[in-house]
């Protein structure tokens, strides 16, 4: 009874092992950069099974990026802070 639980265990864990390391399940990847990373990723959106959005933080810069299978386009680029500041609105009271 216990050399088939062995042999399970091992195909689960040898199972998982292979579909990080082909990026087959992406849950398993990290979603957290490593230290010394230019790169952060901020938000992932799928669309659909093999095209997403993604927004990455590079340079100080924000990056919205199309990501297909085969294609990688920049769609939109800003500066990290926001591009828009609020106007001046006079205190009650200020004429």
């Amino acid at each position: 009874m216990m050399i088939p639980l062995i042999i399970v265990t091992g195909l689960i864990i040898l199972s998982l092992w292979l579909l990080k390391k082909f990026n087959l399940l992406p849950s398993l990847q990290s979603n957290f950069p490593q230290k010394g990373s230019a790169i952060k990723l901020i938000e992932t959106l799928r669309l659909g099974r093999r095209q997403q959005l993604v927004v990455i933080e590079f340079s100080n810069k924000k990056l919205l990026l199309a990501v297909t299978d085969t294609k990688v386009s920049c769609l939109s680029e800003t500066d990290k802070s926001p591009s828009f500041s609020l106007p001046d609105i006079p205190e009650i009271g200020d004429k």
